[in-house]
């Protein structure tokens, strides 16, 4: 019987993928790369045989490509799914559990419920998270429901571990996920500005990417109720961020992140907050 977090310990383990997405690719690779702990090896699907095949070649040592699902889940302590929604409802009933395996979904809108449902195994033993594609590079935050230490000690080899006791509030957080295009727009538009005012592009750009980046080191290391300390901090009065802060306010630009946000909740069939 297993106990306690030591034997869950990444090294000590054999991990399965079904499904063979971007995020699947983007998982395995974080737990394959150097940087961190290992697992004993790795078996993928042959879902797709393209990326299961990539992912061979670049960590012949641990990785196994599986001739079907199910011999996944026969070599695997832990399985993470990455299925389609529709193709989980068509394989997963086929597919047969260990009673004391340990199933981790990466199915952006599959329930905690769905999973036990699929599964056929008890509530904690199935975790539903959302990773992130930079998990390959062991960086950025991966949300879990239920809260589950098993889950919380493999996610923390390849990123930050975010639990949620409420399962609703999953769909509000994950609006977050539609900014990626946006920030890197914000950087490209601060780079192509500066060009266009007679700077280097290259230089401008190696600027922006490591001055925004340690900006976001030190929000991390932030409680998230404490984010407008950090405005007020930088905001020295008759200072130049003062300056943009209030330009910036005044054509509503923040307000439009929020805008943004509601838009995607309301796609995902939430309430969004009233404006503010």
């Amino acid at each position: 019987e297993m106990s306690g977090t030591e034997d869950h310990h990444v090294t000590t383990l054999r991990l399965g993928f079904v499904g063979c997405g971007k995020i699947t690719c983007a998982v395995a690779s974080g737990f394959c790369s150097e940087g961190g702990h290992q697992p004993v090896r790795v078996t993928v699907s042959p879902r797709n045989e393209q990326k299961a095949a990539s992912l061979k070649a670049k960590f012949p040592d641990l990785i196994t490509v599986a001739s079907s699902n199910q011999q996944v889940l026969d070599e695997s302590d832990v399985v993470f799914v990455g299925l389609l929604p529709d193709h989980a409802e068509e394989l997963m009933p086929e597919l047969k559990f260990r009673p004391d395996q340990f199933v981790v979904s990466m199915m952006a809108t599959k329930t905690h419920a769905d999973v036990i449902r699929l599964t056929g195994l008890p509530a904690d033993q199935c975790v539903r998270s959302v990773p992130l594609p930079a998990t390959s590079k062991r960086q950025g935050p991966v949300l879990l429901f239920p809260p589950n230490k098993r889950a919380e000690a493999l996610y923390s080899a390849i990123g930050t571990p975010v639990s949620l006791e409420d399962e609703g509030q999953m769909k509000i957080v994950l609006c977050f996920t539609s900014l990626i295009s946006p920030f890197y727009a914000l950087l490209d538009e601060c780079a192509g500005w500066a060009e266009r005012a007679g700077a280097d592009r290259k230089a401008a750009g190696a600027y922006v990417g490591a001055f925004f980046s340690a900006l976001a080191n030190s929000a991390k290391e932030t409680p998230g109720d404490e984010f407008r300390d950090l405005v007020e901090e930088a905001a020295t009065p008759g200072g130049l961020n003062e300056q943009s802060l209030k330009a910036l306010n005044e054509a509503g630009v923040f307000k439009h992140f929020a805008k943004a946000c509601s838009a995607i909740l309301e796609r995902q069939g939430g309430t969004p907050p009233p404006d503010h």
